[in-house]
């Protein structure tokens, strides 16, 4: 997936205008997990959402492959429909697709039971803690199969258990069904755990894809085995001096 010469600015309520990009350019890999990392306010959204297409930039292109035809999106808000159900609202994506099946409704029900939800899954969002909410959203996103995954901070609201499993979760959705995906985050951490590859996008709007070679993994990686590794905490220190 390729972003070409992108520009980008928005007006601000004076009328005057804020630059976002100005020849921003980049290749995220397909089929790999691009994580995007940055200071608040420099983009990370905004080009999230330029990916998938809810803003068009001002000027150049952003390409994708031919043949793709779906996307799942994450946003920041849980977006949670107050009149479903967590079961029921972690099926509306594949619902609105028309891709619900038996098979996907058990995989629902798996992976809500595995992100520790079992015991709400007929309680409401008014219900729930903010994690909660954000972990059902996750469920939502990526339940039906998607050619290209968007997630912007999937990991805001969770505590470093449910992120652990959270990126346990993710890490076998991107083995099984080797999508692209894109995820935007400030957790440096979780970056390094998911990452093929990660861009780091600076104050100024400019976007570099950073030379940190992935950290190996073997089978169905394991988040805690990922953070055992001997290289783990020599390549999450590269990484945050590279993000500040």
């Amino acid at each position: 997936m390729r972003v070409a010469s992108v520009d980008k600015s928005f007006v601000t309520t004076g009328g005057g205008k804020v630059r976002v990009f100005a020849g921003l350019s980049a290749n995220f890999p397909v089929k790999k997990c691009s994580v995007i990392l940055g200071p608040s306010g420099c983009g990370k959204t905004t080009l999230l959402n330029m990916l998938g297409g809810l803003l068009k930039p001002d000027r150049g292109t952003i390409l994708a492959p031919k043949q793709w035809n779906s996307s799942g999106y994450m946003f920041q808000r849980d977006r949670l429909l107050p009149w479903r159900t967590v079961y029921r609202n972690a099926l509306l994506g594949a619902e609105i697709r028309r891709l619900l099946t038996e098979e996907l409704k058990g995989t629902a029900e798996n992976w809500l039971n595995r992100l520790a939800l079992e015991a709400f899954v007929q309680s409401y969002p008014i219900e729930l803690s903010e994690g909660m909410k954000q972990r059902v959203a996750l469920v939502r996103t990526l339940l039906p199969p998607s050619d290209l995954l968007l997630l912007d901070e999937p990991f805001a609201s969770l505590d470093y258990d449910s992120r652990i499993v959270v990126e346990r979760l993710l890490l076998e959705v991107f083995e099984q069904r080797s999508q692209t995906s894109v995820l935007v985050t400030h957790d440096v951490e979780s970056a390094l755990v998911l990452a093929d590859r990660v861009f780091i996008i600076g104050r100024k709007g400019t976007l570099e894809e950073t030379r940190l070679e992935p950290i190996p993994r073997s089978g169905t990686p394991d988040p805690l085995d990922i953070r055992r590794h001997p290289r783990f905490f020599d390549a999450l220190a590269e990484l945050t001096s590279l993000v500040q």
